[in-house]
């Protein structure tokens, strides 16, 4: 004698549940690509206005301090320049004026990026502090 489990009903139920199970994981499968494609867009972008903001800081730099005369306020504008591409934080700083009072102004810190690059830029044949880095002074 047949048991439930042997009917044609069944078996085909079985069947129907298990497409059914199949196609809901293809779903699945389907909306986490779709969701991860725009995580990744959302990420380009991002990054994308990261860059645009970090080289109009840079440019802003040149062109603000760029004309100033003298080797060391060039270096200066450099090491801005660089420290804005690579994602330098702004920070804090405080100084005395001639007249013995305390000012504060805002600087740029120093970013992981930028650190790494002062530090591959002064490696060479002789170590790593082949050449030199110059942070300059500003104008």
């Amino acid at each position: 004698m047949p048991t439930l489990l042997d009917t044609a009903e069944f078996v085909a139920a079985k069947d129907a549940l298990q497409k059914a199970v199949q196609v809901l994981e293809e779903a699945r499968k389907s909306r986490l690509t779709f969701m991860r494609e725009c995580l990744l867009q959302a990420r380009a972008r991002v990054l994308s206005m990261i860059a645009d903001a970090r080289i109009k800081a840079a440019l802003d730099v040149a062109v603000r301090y760029g004309g100033t005369d003298g080797d060391h306020h060039k270096a200066w504008v450099i090491d801005q320049m660089v420290r804005a591409l690579t994602g330098c934080p702004t920070i804090q700083k405080t100084a005395v004026d001639s007249s013995g009072k305390p000012y504060a102004y805002d600087a740029m810190g120093e970013s992981g990026e930028y650190r790494e690059l002062v530090r591959e830029a002064k490696a060479g044949d002789d170590g790593p502090d082949t050449y030199d880095w110059d942070v300059g002074i500003a104008p």
